[in-house]
């Protein structure tokens, strides 16, 4: 059987020791082993809350930096310059748009005082029934050309339209109707004028007028 913890030799001693010593000694004993015990007992309670407050200080500063990591980034990501892989597409496409904006512009400062071609034949007509004196013979239409305005305008396609109207006209007549021509609001070219009196006081007159257009469409004469 084993005997009690205080019965044992070495405690046995030690108590006789114990009370060897002066009252002074004794409570000197005493307190110490309090202190110690009360250390112990601090260790032993407080030990397990220290480690797991610990632990979480740790999980939290962690959390924390790991938090000043991502916000960092966040803030690098906002301030560094966007890549978009598309821009290139849109500054060619706004390029592009510009000269075509440009090319419209320069090919209306050239057009937009003109007659258009569908609306030459019967402007002609109506210049024609202002003066008696003015019979129509014949309207034939000339080939469609290209104009070439030079490397200025290398870029703009234009089409030349033009009509050869071949009437009976005094020299008065004739020369109000190109009158008429030139004031016309709308504007119109006129050359290869031929004119030849027959029987006076009436010629024939042979005139080649013509506009000008990005329409290919021949007149409808």
């Amino acid at each position: 059987m084993t005997p009690l913890w205080w019965k044992h030799p070495q405690v046995e001693r030690a108590l006789d020791a114990y009370r060897g010593l002066s009252e002074r000694e004794q409570k000197l004993v005493l307190i110490t082993a309090h202190v110690v015990v009360g250390m112990l007992l601090i260790w032993v309670l407080l030990l397990p809350i220290w480690e797991s407050a610990h632990a979480e200080l740790k999980q939290t500063n962690e959390v924390v930096a790991t938090n000043q990591r991502q916000q960092a980034h966040l803030e690098r990501l906002q301030n560094s310059p966007v890549i978009d892989l598309n821009q290139p597409i849109r500054n060619e496409l706004a390029e592009f748009q510009l000269q075509q904006s440009r090319l419209d512009n320069r090919i209306a400062a050239l057009t937009n005082s003109l007659v258009s071609p569908e609306h030459m034949v019967a402007v002609l007509e109506q210049l024609l029934m202002q003066d008696k004196r003015l019979r129509l013979i014949s309207l034939q239409n000339l080939p469609q050309t290209d104009v070439d305005l030079g490397e200025e305008y290398a870029d703009v396609e234009l089409y030349r339209h033009g009509v050869r109207v071949k009437m009976t006209a005094t020299y008065d007549s004739l020369v109000a109707y190109l009158k008429r021509l030139d004031s016309l609001p709308w504007k119109v070219y006129w050359q290869a004028l031929e004119y030849r009196v027959d029987k006076y006081p009436d010629g024939e007159l042979v005139l080649e007028i013509f506009t000008i257009s990005t329409r290919e469409d021949m007149l409808g004469v």
